[in-house]
């Protein structure tokens, strides 16, 4: 997964002064037992589901680590999954979206790329804007899968970057809901 994955990371993170030098060390020092904790707590499913989609990667990493921040003033929080990838769409120029369930339309959501091609590559179609369709993904250096939107829709695309979590939770809810009325329909 390119930069979720590497180094540079870490560096988009110390530049943006949400980590400082000791905590990228720390990181770096810790990242392989993280790694192998994180992945221990998966049930032998969710290893076969999350395994195949790089998880858990950097940022998963530094997020289960619970590092502190100083946001403004004296305020410290808890560097998220969320954050991190704010930072990472700051950096890259994506905007970056809060995904809310309320604000999706389902049929975008579900009928616009197939519910396997959405989850192996954690992108979610959530809305069509002056025919241009708008997608959130979690990777950045996604755009072979995004490209191949593009081609089989014949639609331009402007992507978006979100959270991993977010995304498998809109994802799964709404599939699941389009199962839901598709069984009661038969």
């Amino acid at each position: 997964m390119g930069l979720l994955n590497d180094e540079k990371l870490l560096d988009l993170l110390l530049k943006q002064r949400l980590i400082t030098n000791t905590q990228k060390q720390f990181i770096l020092r810790h990242k392989d037992r993280q790694k192998q904790k994180l992945t221990s707590l998966l049930s032998g499913q969710e290893k076969k589901q999350l395994g195949n989609k790089g998880f858990p990667d950097l940022v998963d990493i530094i997020a289960s680590l619970k590092l502190e921040v100083r946001t403004s003033g004296d305020k410290k929080e808890v560097l998220s999954e969320e954050m991190i990838m704010r930072a990472v769409s700051r950096t890259l120029r994506i905007p970056f979206k809060k995904l809310d369930p309320l604000e999706l339309d389902i049929e975008v959501v579900t009928k616009t790329i197939p519910r396997s091609f959405a989850i192996n590559h954690l992108i979610l179609p959530f809305e069509v804007r002056n025919g241009v369709l708008q997608v959130v993904t979690y990777n950045p250096d996604n755009q072979t899968a995004l490209e191949d939107i593009e081609q089989a829709h014949q639609v331009k695309l402007n992507p978006w970057l979100s959270t991993r979590t977010d995304i498998r939770k809109i994802l799964s809810e709404f599939f699941g809901f389009q199962r839901s009325i598709t069984a009661a329909e038969n």
